[in-house]
């Protein structure tokens, strides 16, 4: 059976790609840091769980950015937010619309939604979110969708021990392509 993803890197490099994933699609990177936290969970869930929280320090550093920005330049950040894929104007306006009346609690649902958080996170610093309050959502939001998503992937490695490393890294290839040729359809722009 081929060597874990735990011998083929650190655990410190584990974490800083999770660190850096978490930061990257904070700001504007439109792939999730589930997608290398469930890769480390078919290796390693253990490791993948202490990933997890490496992940949530980059989102939060990365969406504290976001809402630093759209707390001084609305309509830039926004701006920029429509020119990444998969992310249209409609979408941030409505994101906006539930922050001014559910307040920053929307985050916990948009989590599962589909809509990225960089946009929940401009937004609460458009819509002058108490920061703390925004900072502690984030970290409840990202965490549960991130040890849910990697608790699925190790369920997977504990429920299939005959496949070997290849075969599991094959079907995650396979299942997150998937998933985002689907959700690049749904959120697709609209043709003018």
């Amino acid at each position: 059976m081929e060597a874990p993803l735990a011998k083929e890197l650190s655990p410190r490099a584990i974490n800083l790609v999770a660190l850096a994933w978490g930061l990257a699609e904070g700001t504007f990177f439109f792939f999730v840091p589930d997608v290398w936290l469930t890769w480390v969970a078919l290796g390693t869930p253990r490791l993948a769980a202490v990933a997890c929280l490496w992940a949530v320090a980059g989102a939060v550093a990365g969406g504290t950015l976001m809402y630093c920005w759209g707390r001084v330049d609305p309509a830039t950040v926004l701006a920029a937010l429509d020119a990444v894929p998969a992310i249209s104007r409609a979408m941030c306006e409505q994101v906006g619309e539930q922050i001014r009346t559910g307040g920053v609690a929307t985050m916990a649902v948009g989590t599962f939604s589909g809509v990225p958080y960089k946009i929940y996170a401009a937004q609460a610093g458009v819509n002058a979110v108490n920061l703390f309050a925004f900072l502690a959502m984030s970290v409840l939001a990202r965490l549960s969708r991130f040890l849910l998503v990697t608790g699925i992937a190790a369920a997977l490695f504990r429920f299939t021990p005959q496949w070997t490393t290849t075969r599991r890294r094959w079907v995650h290839v396979a299942l997150w392509s998937l998933f985002y040729i689907g959700y690049f359809w749904v959120f697709r722009d609209p043709v003018d």
